[in-house]
């Protein structure tokens, strides 16, 4: 999907470099239903906001609904607060 949206044109950039997809699941571990320490992949540079070429690691019981702060504000909808969210996450906005 992310090399088809790459080759994409849209404009002077691509269909992906003006997107934002998110790819994981809300639980780690389905035998033991973990919600903690999810493996997730952000695709696409939502227009030039979110920083790219990075793999990044928060601490262990960081809440997922912070990493949706900071799409919600790369999509030009921020929110002080989504959910049980405490912060945005350093790093993934440009």
């Amino acid at each position: 999907l992310l090399r088809r949206l790459k080759d994409m044109k849209e404009g002077d950039s691509t269909v992906l470099d003006n997107s934002m997809i998110l790819f994981g699941s809300g639980i780690r571990d389905g035998n033991k239903h973990d919600p903690h320490n999810l493996p997730l992949v952000i695709g696409g540079k939502a227009g030039g906001r979110l920083a790219t070429g990075q793999h990044l690691v928060y601490e262990k019981d960081t809440q997922l609904s912070n990493l949706y702060l900071c799409m919600l504000d790369a999509f030009g909808t921020p929110v002080e607060k989504f959910a049980d969210s405490t912060k945005p996450l350093a790093g993934v906005l440009a």
